[in-house]
């Protein structure tokens, strides 16, 4: 039996992740060309939809996701990570779970 991942999404542990807004003027991001401005609005929309997001397999998936990259963080209540700070590879693997989530 495997063991299970590190970290089970229960009923309070909720995904906190940060604006892409608030630091849109990363300098590490613009020297990399990442934070383009469609780029941008994909993860202001992203953001907006993992806050919204209520389906528990979606959340462990995005969890599991996060969990490879190794940028996150834990505390008590909350999974929080950053948007900026994942590759789009893994931007286009979120992008692509909440396609399959209902958009209601």
């Amino acid at each position: 039996e495997p063991p299970p991942p590190l970290l089970k999404t229960n009923n309070n542990q909720i995904l906190e992740v940060k604006s892409p807004i608030k630091q849109s003027k990363s300098d590490k991001q613009i020297k990399n060309g990442e934070c383009d401005k469609a780029y941008l609005d994909e993860l202001v929309e992203l953001h907006r939809r993992l806050m919204t997001l209520r389906e528990r397999h979606i959340l462990q998936q995005i969890v599991n996701l996060i969990e490879e990259t190794g940028h996150f963080h834990i505390t008590n209540t909350t999974f929080d990570f950053d948007l900026c700070s994942l590759d789009k590879t893994t931007v286009r693997k979120l992008q692509s779970y909440l396609e399959t989530s209902g958009t209601s």
